[in-house]
């Protein structure tokens, strides 16, 4: 079994190189038209590529020049691993005369530099990644860089990576003042269902007859939405899983120390299901503790509140339960969220869950107590319809933190993940 938490933790790993691009088929498809476009008028062009980190741009990018390897001279250049900004055109240079190394110094590579990007007999494929890292005191370099698609006879298919969405108008002006700004393609930060997607396809990579049991669905579903509630950076979701494998097999370690003999058997089972899972018998075997190896969803949670230390969570979950209750009609009021229509939810959620209701007095004391607390604010007003209230906390904070309760679990689903 600790053969199989290897090789699961090895999956959830974001190696570019290798990886496979999941949820992004219309970024995909964009990139590749670009490509293509320029390939077919055989001239020069730029696309910058923006959005949040951890939504999968360089790895996109990367899949995709690898299926140009034959038609167009790739070069792939990272911002971050230069000290010195004007050593980028020293590299560029190196890799189009495909020389291990160069004496040349950054003028004079530049120089080469302008005249290989209009003879070249292939396109070629440049994609700069961090470019961010260029801005300020290195902004010519930038310029030169976005200024080569444009020179007569360029050969050159350039691609800008960086997060910033406005990194184009704010640091280049002049190249919208000269017609020559690159076309912009954003993306998006993943959702709910493209994190759980992702997370699927890279434990399915390790599939075995029992792979599900490691993962159940709910809890890939409760990493996801906690992720997506923090700007969808798939990196977080797939290291919240590592630490989940880390902290079992530290578990199975302490268990199994004093049995090695056993730990070797369930190696042995699992290589002979990857080499032939259709082998019904042998999948199918079981040992006497395949049980403790169930990933459950309290063990996501634990890692979870740990890797975002959430002091909201803490908040939610150490309220009375008729103050959690008022959280959970908060985040159902559709619009015109005011004392009287949280009031009205409240009892009716009470109702349901056949629980007496806080008379109006309490229930002011309730929120006295959730706005001390620093989850709520609402505004003073004799009449009560216009005591304004205001969440501090995100709906998927709320599901977060209170979807161990089987009590709320009816009046949870009705909750959309994230606030609008």
């Amino acid at each position: 079994m600790q053969k199989l938490l290897e090789n699961l933790k090895k999956s959830l790993t974001l190696i570019e190189e290798t990886s496979q691009v999941i949820s992004r088929e219309s970024e995909v498809s964009n990139v590749k038209e670009f490509i293509d476009q320029c390939i077919e008028s055989q001239s020069g062009n730029s696309l910058y590529i923006c959005g949040n980190p951890g939504t999968g741009k360089s790895l996109t990018v990367k899949s995709i020049q690898r299926e140009y390897l034959k038609t167009c001279k790739c070069i792939n250049i990272n911002c971050m691993e230069f000290s010195n900004a004007n050593s980028i055109f020293v590299e560029i240079y190196r890799r189009l005369k495909n020389l291990k190394s160069t004496k040349k110094k950054p003028e004079e590579s530049l120089v080469e530099i302008e005249q290989i990007i209009i003879d070249n007999e292939k396109m070629i494929l440049l994609v700069v990644d961090e470019i961010d890292q260029l801005v300020s005191s290195f902004s010519q370099v930038l310029y030169s860089i976005f200024e080569w698609p444009h020179i007569e006879g360029s050969r050159v298919i350039l691609i800008g990576i960086a997060n910033a969405i406005d990194l184009v108008q704010k640091t280049l002006p002049k190249l919208l003042k000269l017609g020559r700004e690159p076309q912009i393609l954003k993306f998006k930060p993943y959702n709910n269902t493209q994190i759980v997607q992702i997370l699927n396809d890279r434990i399915s990579s390790c599939e075995t007859t029992k792979y599900r049991l490691l993962f159940p669905q709910d809890s890939l579903e409760l990493c996801a939405q906690q992720v997506a509630s923090h700007k969808g950076d798939l990196r977080k979701a797939l290291e919240i899983l590592r630490r989940v494998v880390d902290m079992k097999s530290t578990q199975i370690e302490e268990m199994e120390e004093d049995d090695n003999d056993e730990e070797d058997e369930e190696d042995e089972e699992y290589d002979t299901e990857m080499e032939d899972d259709e082998d019904d018998n042998q999948s199918k075997k079981k040992t006497t503790s395949e049980e403790d190896y169930i990933f459950t969803i309290d063990n996501v949670m634990d890692v979870i509140a740990e890797f975002f230390d959430n002091q909201t969570h803490q908040n939610i979950k150490k309220l009375p339960i008729n103050s959690q209750i008022i959280l959970i009609s908060s985040c159902q009021v559709q619009s015109n969220l005011n004392f009287s229509s949280l009031y009205e939810l409240y009892k009716t959620n009470c109702k349901s869950l056949k629980m007496n209701y806080l008379e109006n007095s309490e229930f002011i004391d309730s929120l006295s107590h959730i706005i001390e607390n620093g989850l709520i604010k609402m505004v003073n007003h004799k009449i009560e319809s216009n005591r304004k209230i205001t969440k501090l906390f995100s709906n998927s904070d709320l599901k977060m933190s209170l979807s161990s309760l089987r009590l709320f679990q009816n009046l949870l689903e009705n909750i959309e993940d994230n606030d609008s």
